[in-house]
C-alpha cells in the first residue's frame, strides 16, 4: 500500500510538472503527411497520445477479459457445482444422524454428482447404504475408500463397523490392527483394537494398551485397574492351563496389587494353593475372604479346600469361619452347605430352617 502511494503521488508530481512545462512553452508541432499539413500545439498532442494510450489499454483488457470468459464462466459453474455439493454433504449428514434413511440415499446421491472426485463423498454414501441395510454396498464403497491415501481411515473404520455388527471379531482385530499402525494415537482405533484383541482372547497384547487407555481417558480409573486385574485372572488362568504355576502365581500377585480383595483372583489363588498341596494356606486365604465378602461361591471354594479334612473336623471348622457373620442368611446357608457334604441332615435341616427366619429370606417372601 505504501508504495502504490508513493507511485501514485510520483505520477502527480510528474503529471503537474508536465502542466507548468506546457504552459511556459506551449511549442508547436507540424506534421505532415500524403500533402496534408497539421499543425498542434506540444500540450494538445501530449493529451491526445495519453487518450490514445489509455484507449489502446481499455481495448487490451477488453480482450483479455473477453478470451477468458469461457474459462470464468466454466470456474463459476463449477463453483456452484461445489457448493451445491458440500450443502447436499451436509444434508446427507444430517440426515444420516436422524435416522432418515430416504433424505441421506437422496443426498448422497446428488453429493456424488456435483462432487464425483472428493473421496469423502463415498463415505456418507457408504453411511447411507449402511443405514438402509445395504451391507454388502456399503463394504465396497468403503473398500474402495482404502484406495486413496487421505480416506483409507475412513475406509478402515467403516469395514470396522461393518464387523462388527456381523460379530466377525477376527475381521475387526486385522482392521484395527491396521488403523492402529495409521493411526496410533487415535482414542478411537485404541479402544476397538482393545474390545477386538480381548474378544479374540488375546489378553497380554490387550493389557499392553492399558497405559494408552488410561493416557486417553477412555476409561476410569477405577474401571482401568478392574480390567487390569480381570486380564491378569485370564493370564493366570492360561499360565496355570499351560501348566506354568509360578507365572499364574505371579500374575494372579499383580491383579491383586491392581486390584486388592478381587474376589475372582483370591478364589484363583486359592485354588493354586490346593494344587501345590497347601490346602490350608488356601483356607486361611479364603477365610479372610469370607470376614470381608460372605458369598456362596467363596464359602463353595473353602469347603473344597477342606476337602482333605474329615467330614466332622471340616464342619467343625466351617463354624469358626462363618462366625464373623453368624446369624446372617449367608452363614446359615454355608452351614447348610457343610452339614450336606458331611452327611449331617438334622444339622442342614436345623440352618435353612434357621436361613427361612432371617430378614433377608422374610423380604424375598414379601417380593
Amino acid at each position: 500500500m505504501i508504495w502504490r502511494g508513493l507511485l501514485f503521488f510520483g505520477a502527480l508530481v510528474l503529471v503537474g510538472l508536465g502542466v507548468h512545462w506546457a504552459e511556459r512553452d506551449p511549442g508547436l508541432v507540424t506534421l505532415t503527411w500524403l500533402g496534408w499539413q497539421v499543425q498542434i500545439s506540444a500540450a494538445l498532442l501530449v493529451f491526445a497520445l495519453g487518450v490514445l494510450g489509455v484507449i489502446l489499454i481499455v481495448l487490451t483488457r477488453m480482450v483479455v477479459w473477453l478470451e477468458h470468459l469461457p474459462q470464468r464462466v466454466a470456474l463459476w459453474r463449477a463453483r456452484r457445482r461445489q457448493e451445491a455439493g458440500y450443502q447436499a454433504f451436509a444434508l446427507g449428514l444430517e440426515a444420516i444422524a436422524a435416522g432418515d434413511i430416504p433424505a441421506a440415499r437422496k443426498a448422497a446421491r446428488m453429493a456424488g454428482k456435483m462432487l464425483p472426485n472428493v473421496t469423502v463423498v463415498k463415505a456418507l454414501s457408504a453411511e447411507a447404504a449402511a443405514l438402509a441395510g445395504d451391507h454388502a454396498k456399503a463394504a465396497d464403497l468403503y473398500t474402495r475408500l482404502l484406495a486413496h491415501g487421505d480416506s483409507t481411515i475412513l475406509g478402515l473404520r467403516g469395514l470396522i463397523m461393518q464387523a462388527v455388527r456381523a460379530g466377525d471379531w477376527g475381521t475387526v482385530l486385522t482392521l484395527s490392527e491396521q488403523a492402529y499402525n495409521q493411526r496410533p494415537s487415535s482414542p478411537w482405533v485404541i479402544q476397538m483394537l482393545f474390545d477386538a484383541r480381548c474378544k479374540r482372547r488375546l489378553f497380554a497384547p490387550a493389557r499392553n494398551l492399558l497405559p494408552e487407555l488410561k493416557q486417553h481417558k477412555l476409561r476410569p480409573a477405577d474401571t482401568l485397574t478392574l480390567l487390569d486385574a480381570a486380564l491378569c485372572l485370564e493370564l493366570a488362568r492360561q499360565a496355570r492351563n499351560n501348566k506354568d504355576i509360578a507365572g499364574a502365581r505371579k500374575l494372579a500377585r499383580q491383579g491383586l496389587k491392581a486390584k486388592p480383595g478381587f474376589i475372582p483372583l483370591v478364589l484363583f489363588e486359592s485354588t493354586l494353593d490346593v494344587s501345590e498341596g497347601k490346602p490350608a494356606i488356601a483356607r486361611r486365604r479364603l477365610a479372610e475372604l469370607w470376614k470381608l465378602c460372605p458369598r456362596q461361591d467363596v464359602f463353595q471354594s473353602w469347603l473344597e479346600a477342606a476337602a482333605d479334612l474329615t467330614p466332622e473336623k471340616r464342619l467343625h471348622e466351617a463354624v469358626k469361619v462363618v462366625k464373623p457373620h453368624a446369624n446372617t442368611l449367608a452363614s446359615y446357608l454355608a452351614m447348610g452347605q457343610a452339614a450336606l457334604d458331611a452327611g449331617n441332615t438334622t444339622a442342614a435341616r436345623e440352618y435353612l430352617t434357621k436361613a427361612r427366619q432371617t430378614e433377608e429370606c422374610r423380604q424375598v417372601y414379601r417380593l
